[in-house]
């Protein structure tokens, strides 16, 4: 007989923006592009990083991406293990 193999089920990785709003003049902090989090919108954009890194590294893996006003990616933060890459 053959063992199976157990299968391991990998969380998958959250995905927190950092983006001004042009309209409310506010830095806002959502979970995806489309969802942002009410509560959380800054009047700076350190703040907003702040918080940001902070939920990041409490919901591991998870990834950190801020944008400049121009709508640009700025800088991106990754917490906890990356995934295997493979060849191909």
């Amino acid at each position: 007989m053959r063992k199976m193999k157990k299968r391991t089920t990998k969380k998958a990785r959250k995905r927190f923006t950092i983006r001004f709003d042009k309209h409310a003049g506010y830095w806002r902090l959502g979970v995806t592009p489309d969802e942002w989090i009410s509560r959380y919108h800054f009047v700076t954009k350190d703040l907003a990083i702040m918080e940001g890194r902070s939920l990041a590294r409490r919901s591991e893996p998870a990834q950190l991406v801020i944008f400049k006003k121009n709508g640009q990616i700025q800088t991106e933060y990754t917490y906890g293990k990356d995934p295997k890459r493979h060849p191909g």
